[in-house]
């Protein structure tokens, strides 16, 4: 037996952990660990990294008898349906608890596959409808890919199957064009024309005004 089998293992966890359970830690970390050199560090990093949200970690022995785990956590930068999240990279992860922390992001959701092609075409039409008072709150694709937005502000917009993000930036520059006023009161844009689009507006909100009669 050489003198490091003598002494207990120890594993270090290093990083600012806020969503990461010490309890899904030691399940899937205890089963990987041997011998101080025995220990397969590329094997014990990859049982981490399948944590959902665990984004990277690296993976060394510090002498004699520790393994130091360095963590980083995924930061979600949008929703992915109703269960899952995406990070700034477009990846899909799917936390074991529940993701009501961050109803207030953004919602996408399409087809397998489509996680980094919709994060990056939300990313562009938010930074065109912003200058323009609209927020995005969802970003759809449904099963017969076609494209559908709804801002925060109650607009929705129908892109549909053809070509949609070419779509879009014509609706985009047409609506730039508009007053502020008007841009208010769009309800509903269809898009789904080959040449042009539709839009429909809300009614004006009516002023009533009340004036207290005065008695003599």
């Amino acid at each position: 037996m050489r003198e490091t089998d003598r002494v207990p293992a120890q594993v270090r966890i290093v990083g600012p952990l806020r969503h990461v359970r010490m309890a899904a830690l030691k399940r899937v970390v205890i089963p990987h660990l041997h011998g101080y050199w025995e220990t397969d560090l590329t094997a014990l990093a990859a049982a981490v990294r399948h944590l959902p949200w665990v984004a990277a970690v690296r993976a060394e022995r510090i002498w004699p008898r520790t393994f130091q785990l360095d963590l980083k956590e995924q930061r979600p930068v949008v929703r992915w349906g109703e269960t899952s999240l995406l990070n700034a990279r477009g990846e899909k992860f799917t936390p074991a608890d529940d993701v009501h922390e961050y109803a207030g992001l953004p919602q996408l959701s399409g087809p397998e596959g489509y996680e980094f092609r919709l994060l990056t075409a939300y990313r562009r039409m938010a930074a065109a409808l912003s200058p323009l008072g609209w927020h995005i709150a969802r970003l759809q694709v449904d099963a017969r890919r076609s494209w559908r937005l709804e801002t925060r502000e109650g607009m929705t917009l129908v892109l549909g199957r053809m070509r949609p993000e070419a779509a879009f930036e014509g609706v985009a520059r047409a609506l730039g064009q508009l007053t502020a006023d008007v841009r208010r009161r769009i309800d509903y844009v269809d898009a789904r024309y080959h040449h042009g689009f539709a839009l429909r507006l809300r009614e004006p909100a009516t002023e009533v005004k009340h004036t207290q009669a005065q008695h003599g």
